[in-house]
């Protein structure tokens, strides 16, 4: 375990992979003497080994455990887009419609008006070539088939249907508050500016990333939302249930 480590250290975070990101009442000419004469300690390599993002999923798959639980706990999710992709601002609106927080969909269809579900997100997920969205719902075992079927009908609805407007603005707004309110603390900022650098070898000014988010419009929500969620869905499900032939069904497996 611990040679298993050391040697993901070594292959990793080596140079010229590694980024320093560094915020707050620094000086900058002193901090880049001191991470220089760090990081030269660190010899550089051709590279990381990263693998490559896998190939497309091309039929609906589940992972099922069979467990004596109070609640089930299903996920649900399809492969996604990358940090680089031109559509991920749509995603992400994608995601605030559909699960993040009290006014999204799955929470208000899910848990406000069916009571299936106590928790119920969605989130997303982007790497530098590869992505996924996902849906969590944590469920009495009785009403997890149910939960599995309203979470299909609400993926279906943002494929075929547009968003009204008045929805999509109150995403748009919400992605750009939490993204200012989130860059508040220097903590935040240098993960901010590390990540880009990283991913995206470049910093993106907050003005461009609002400008980007404002941008999406309806159809662009309706072309994302086919694109990443139209595809054979992916689930895991634990819970006290004898078999998943039910939950297979559910998704076409």
């Amino acid at each position: 375990m611990r040679d298993d480590l050391v040697d993901y250290i070594g292959n990793h975070y080596r140079l010229p992979d590694l980024v320093v990101s560094l915020s707050g009442g620094i000086d900058a000419d002193r901090a880049g003497e001191m991470v220089g004469a760090r990081t030269r300690l660190l010899a550089a390599q051709n590279g990381s080994g990263y693998t490559p993002a896998p190939s497309p999923l091309l039929k609906p798959g589940i992972a099922f455990l069979n467990k004596k639980t109070e609640q089930a706990h299903i996920c649900l999710g399809t492969r996604a887009i990358s940090y680089l992709d031109d559509d991920r601002y749509a995603l992400d609106l994608i995601n605030t419609i559909l699960g993040e927080g009290m006014s999204s969909r799955l929470f208000l269809e899910i848990r406000e008006k069916r009571g299936l579900a106590y928790d119920v997100h969605s989130y997303t997920s982007k790497h530098h070539d590869c992505g996924y969205f996902a849906i969590y719902a944590g469920v009495d075992p009785a009403k997890a088939l149910e939960t599995v079927q309203a979470m299909i009908e609400e993926l279906r609805k943002i494929i075929d249907e547009d968003v009204p407007e008045l929805e999509l603005n109150k995403a748009r707004e919400f992605t750009k508050g939490r993204l200012r309110l989130g860059l508040e603390s220097t903590n935040a900022m240098a993960s901010w500016l590390g990540q880009q650098e990283l991913l995206a070898g470049r910093i993106r000014p907050v003005a461009e990333v609002v400008a980007a988010v404002d941008a999406v419009d309806q159809a662009t929500i309706r072309r994302v939302a086919k694109r990443v969620l139209d595809q054979p869905v992916q689930m895991a499900v634990i819970g006290p249930f004898p078999t998943d032939a039910e939950f297979r069904a559910a998704i076409g497996a």
